[in-house]
């Protein structure tokens, strides 16, 4: 079930995942079912799926400014080929939640 942050993501282009600057990251899933590009700081070992999407390349680690303005500046060809590897990503966690489930 999404809340209500689902409908801000279905108009965004990027998305901010906090906690993960002092603490751990929150949960990446919601985002990454609308196959945003995600960032989010360092501190992200409390989440399995945040680690899959940073290895399949659908989830930056910044940690200052700057590393946000480069990830604005993505060409659309770039964005359009991490949005796939973002649903692609999450859609594999998603399959493994469920078969976890059943058992």
């Amino acid at each position: 079930m999404l809340g209500v942050l689902a409908f801000a993501y279905q108009a965004a282009d990027f998305a901010y995942v906090g906690g993960a600057l002092h603490n751990r990251v929150h949960n990446i899933l919601e985002p990454a079912t609308f196959g945003l590009p995600l960032m989010t700081g360092p501190k992200i070992y409390n989440s399995p799926e945040a680690m899959i999407l940073e290895k399949s390349g659908g989830l930056f680690i910044v940690s200052e400014a700057e590393d946000i303005f480069q990830i604005l500046n993505l060409s659309e060809n770039d964005l359009e080929t991490i949005r796939k590897q973002t649903g692609n990503s999450s859609n594999r966690g998603e399959e493994r939640r469920k078969d976890c489930m059943k058992r």
